[in-house]
């Protein structure tokens, strides 16, 4: 869960509730921190408006959260009252020594790494990565001193199942979850790959394990990779496309869309459809789909943050399917999808 307050320095504050969950197995993830109600295109959605005004980020940690109350059910936690001091709202000193009044805060000061991603403000805006982690991994699992290729993906091989005896299954289980927190955090570029070869996670064979190779040395080659908000354009606006029938297997398309806020990206996936499409566009039309969604997400956040200005503007949705541009004016005028 993220708070935040503008000072009078132009401070952008947030604080970061989380718990340590004690459901890891020993050799995967034992040692591992999850934010359980923290959504991570929240935080980059705030780095994103920081860049945009030109804002500084700070962070403060309140140990030991959920020991401050008695929690015996599900519990939703709202902004407690008396968190704001009257006529302080837009200072944030006196806001954090109320906090340690309160709770046993540390004061963290201005933000450097928040959930294991890398914060570095330059001239140009904000730029966020995960280098130390992915040396981490790559070390990890002997891959540090790979030989690094291109890209992270060889599309013109077709991964397939594994009839055959699973291959160092649980060993790759760990290298996909490592994987999965780097996409999610600050690599959209590895989503792909990473989706596809998660399909294969319960019998791995040696295709499978070829390819995360790949994704590894990719990842060796471009470790320093970052999302920089530059601060413009202040617009929220996404991208989306699918590609149809791209799981032979069993007919499914592949759905993939991206937020921008601020220059850089603050949300995307790509994912397996759940259900089978008769053509390419009506694939599109399920991407689109899954486009709004996130769409509406973003902007009932927005609404809830007072900083931005309202009523929000309409969030631009981008696609090259002339087809389904057609069939979405079909179904303004004649009220139907339908062929």
């Amino acid at each position: 869960m993220m708070r935040w307050t503008l000072s009078w320095a132009t401070t952008l504050r947030c604080w970061l509730i989380y718990l340590q969950g004690f459901k890891q197995k020993s050799g995967i993830d034992y040692f591992d921190t999850y934010a359980l109600v923290a959504r991570i295109s929240t935080i980059r959605l705030l780095i994103a408006m920081a860049s945009i005004h030109n804002l500084i980020i700070h962070q403060m940690d309140v140990k030991t959260t959920f020991l401050n109350g008695d929690l015996e059910e599900d519990v939703y936690m709202n902004q407690p009252q008396g968190f704001i001091m009257l006529g302080n709202e837009n200072k944030v000193d006196p806001t954090k020594e109320f906090l340690s009044l309160k709770f046993f805060m540390k004061d963290m000061g201005e933000a450097d790494v928040i959930l294991g991603i890398r914060i570095k403000h330059g001239s140009n805006g904000i730029a966020i990565s995960q280098s130390h982690y992915i040396e981490k991994v790559l070390k990890k699992f002997n891959y540090f001193d790979c030989t690094p290729v291109s890209t992270p993906m060889d599309t013109s091989e077709k991964l397939m199942p594994n009839n055959g005896q699973a291959v160092s299954q649980l060993e790759y289980s760990r290298v996909i979850g490592c994987l999965m927190y780097a996409m999610t955090c600050t690599r959209p570029d590895i989503a792909f790959a990473v989706g596809k070869l998660c399909r294969y996670i319960s019998n791995p064979g040696t295709q499978h394990w070829q390819a995360i190779q790949r994704v590894l040395k990719y990842l060796k080659k471009t470790m320093d990779y970052r999302l920089t908000y530059t601060g413009y354009p202040s617009v929220l606006e996404g991208y989306t496309d699918a590609s149809w029938i791209s799981n032979t297997e069993d007919n499914s398309s592949t759905s993939g869309w991206v937020f921008l806020l601020g220059g850089g990206a603050i949300s995307w996936a790509f994912k397996k459809q759940t259900c089978i499409t008769g053509s390419t566009m009506k694939s599109e039309f399920v991407a689109l789909a899954a486009a709004g969604k996130e769409a509406e997400w973003l902007k009932n956040l927005l609404l809830e943050i007072p900083l931005w200005v309202k009523p929000i503007a309409p969030i631009s949705i981008h696609y090259d399917s002339v087809a389904t541009l057609q069939r979405l004016i079909a179904r303004c005028t004649m009220g139907s999808l339908d062929t």
